[in-house]
């Protein structure tokens, strides 16, 4: 267990070092926001119909654009190789990324979630369900996408 909260305090520091990480994906994903509605014209009614998935859409392209970054350092340094190696679980190493990556990459953007949900014209209710959605089956996505990343060559 003290090597799963080392873990998390090491990869919350790195990510705090290189802020433009956090920072791009919620950057990324209020220009995506604002920029569907001008793609889409001047039509409010489709706009609102089909903001929900545009929203969910916008929120995983801004995730996926940073999901890479989890293993990317500590492969290049050698670390990974070390974790796993002296790790009496891996799979604690690997939810300790995850949950470092959810920490300061997921849960600034699904803060923003709102400000997009207004600029793509999106109803309350239907705002509230997405978030909702969003808060609480990322963990379930960063993690398949983390297992596959991991195994690949």
């Amino acid at each position: 267990m003290r090597q799963f909260i080392s873990v998390i305090r090491r990869d919350l520091s790195v990510y705090l070092e290189k802020k433009s990480t956090f920072v791009m994906a919620i950057a990324f994903f209020l220009i995506i926001s604002a920029l569907l509605p001008i793609g889409i014209g001047p039509n409010l009614d489709l706009l609102e119909l089909i903001s929900p998935g545009l929203l969910w859409i916008a929120f995983l392209l801004s995730i996926l654009l940073n999901i890479s970054h989890v293993y990317e350092g500590d492969y290049r340094d050698g670390s990974l190789d070390l974790l796993i190696l002296e790790s009496d679980l891996p799979e604690l190493m690997l939810i300790s990324k995850i949950i470092s990556f959810w920490l300061l990459i997921i849960l600034p953007v699904i803060i923003f979630l709102p400000l997009g949900g207004i600029m793509l014209n999106m109803q309350p209710n239907d705002l509230i369900k997405i978030i909702f959605f969003d808060y609480r089956q990322q963990p379930l996505y960063d993690f398949d996408c983390l297992y596959w990343l991991g195994n690949c060559d």
